[in-house]
């Protein structure tokens, strides 16, 4: 085994005891591999979005990892030639990643031959160390010189949906972190749930234990006031949506009274909309001036407004008792 090939092998097994699984082996000969650039960021940063009809703006956390691929050739790292790299990535610019790779030429040509690839990694998470802003455009750019080492597959006419990607990705990060943390409910003010016992509403991401929510969203479906299942955080009070109302009662008897509860609540607010007295049906009347209502169901006709057998020919008893008065 020559001292270069033994260097490689020994730097590649540092490499493996430092970043573990995100490391993939790419050859039989320990010579060519891939790996999962993760960037640790301390705070979060805009993501801008700048196209021909938008121009949006969130604030994220996590980005997916860029690709670093490394081939050793037979005599690195002696030679005065670096490995052969190339840089991918799904949401970095071919420009971007092109002078990201002119900063790794310029470290391997201030340790020309020694171990570079460490030094390189943190040359790639330092470059994001400190981001303020990630910018996305459908503006061209046009590079007469484009380097074949930076790989990437960001297309300006699909930055929304680039946009849309990151914003997903970092929801998922937040999600699995949200998992193994320890939180507080602020109802029974415990402060060590593992996030798999909590839950987080979608809409104001508040959480709250789910022992909590169960006994809170069963005792509004119990009395029927399911009008107001809202955010337990009184300073919050927007409704739960239903996907969620589900989770949390984990209970298909339950959540088919919800439903009931909910669309009766939702009908009884519509003018056009009264219940037969005979079924318990919804029916829909027609004619503002006809007080005949028909269900659909048991076909009964009755008057919408005393809810007594239909009588188009003689006054409605609510109507005689509202002319007295």
């Amino acid at each position: 085994m020559t001292n270069d090939k033994q260097q490689q092998e020994e730097e590649l097994l540092i490499l493996k005891s430092i970043l573990g699984e995100t490391i993939t082996d790419l050859s039989n000969e320990n010579d060519q591999f891939e790996m999962d650039i993760e960037f640790q960021l301390s705070r979060p940063f805009h993501l801008r979005l700048i196209d021909n009809s938008n121009e949006l703006s969130t604030v994220i956390q996590h980005l997916p990892p860029l690709i670093l691929t490394i081939h050793f050739h037979d005599q690195y790292p002696s030679s005065i030639h670096s490995p052969t790299f190339v840089l991918s990535s799904c949401y970095l610019s071919r420009t971007y990643l092109e002078n990201m790779c002119r900063k790794l030429d310029e470290i391997w040509e201030q340790n020309l031959s020694q171990p570079i690839i460490f030094q390189w990694i943190e040359c790639l998470k330092e470059e994001f160390s400190s981001v303020n802003e990630l910018c996305l455009t459908n503006l061209e750019t046009n590079n007469e010189n484009d380097d074949p080492r930076a790989m990437s597959s960001y297309e300006p006419d699909q930055v929304t949906r680039i946009y849309q990607q990151l914003i997903e990705y970092n929801q998922e990060i937040e999600n699995e972190k949200f998992l193994y943390e320890y939180h507080e409910c602020p109802i029974c003010m415990s402060n060590d749930i593992s996030g798999r016992d909590m839950i987080r509403l979608h809409k104001c991401h508040h959480t709250f234990c789910r022992a909590c929510l169960h006994d809170y969203a069963q005792m509004h479906i119990n009395t029927g006031s399911v009008e107001w299942l809202l955010c337990p955080d009184t300073q919050c009070q927007l409704a739960l949506l239903p996907s969620e109302i589900k989770i949390i009662i984990n209970n298909n008897e339950l959540y088919d009274k919800y439903e009931r509860l909910l669309l009766q609540k939702t009908l009884e607010q519509m003018l056009d909309i009264v219940w037969c007295p005979r079924c318990q049906q919804a029916v829909l009347t027609g004619n503002e001036s006809d007080n005949l209502a028909l269900c659909d169901q048991c076909r009964f006709a009755f008057c919408k407004k005393c809810k007594k057998t239909y009588h188009s020919q003689t006054l409605c008893a609510m109507e005689k008792e509202l002319i007295e008065l």
